[in-house]
């Protein structure tokens, strides 16, 4: 068993079956009373992530699977790639930094602008461009158009956070045409 996580890889093993094709980790052996052998393990927290509990300890089952497939836990966060947090899939899931992991979200749930990264200056009555890498917020510039501020959002994010950019205008690629 690792000290640091509480269950071995090939406990795990032993317990999940794990499906790197759909991300969905089932029930191997009954553990309890809830556990039902061949269904869906564990359930979703009120962030929309799944939780598995094995051996009394609750584990985020997106760290399960990066431990399932590579049979080390993860030094550092795992990001989901299409920022699905209920998409489990390995190909899904990669390591990445705070920072990293952050640059990877939405719009936050306040944004008024409609894209990451722009709000409007009343005083000044212009879209001001922010972003923030490892706690310090650069300024981007002001504009006259919301559209440009976002633009010059995605180029500061592209060259800050590379694969990791949830950009406001995704290219052809990402939209998956």
């Amino acid at each position: 068993m690792t000290a640091r996580e509480g269950i071995s890889n090939e406990e795990l093993k032993t317990t999940l079956s794990y499906n790197r094709e759909s991300g969905v980790f089932t029930w191997m052996v009954r553990t309890g009373r809830r556990v039902v052998v061949g269904k869906e393990a564990g359930g979703v927290n009120e962030l929309g992530y799944r939780v598995i509990t094995v051996n009394k300890r609750r584990f985020l089952a997106h760290r399960l699977a990066w431990f399932y497939v590579n049979g080390v836990w993860p030094d550092g966060m795992i990001d989901h790639v299409n920022q699905d947090q209920s998409d489990n899939r390995i190909e899904n899931l990669r390591i990445a930094t705070k920072s990293q992991n952050m640059a990877n979200d939405g719009p936050r749930a306040t944004n008024t602008s409609g894209y990451r990264g722009v709000t409007f200056d009343k005083k000044r009555g212009k879209w001001v461009a922010m972003i923030t890498k490892d706690y310090k917020v650069l300024h981007l510039g002001r504009f006259l158009d919301r559209e440009d501020a976002a633009r010059a959002y995605d180029a500061a994010a592209i060259s800050l956070f590379g694969e990791f950019a949830c950009l406001n205008f995704p290219s052809e690629s990402e939209r998956g045409a």
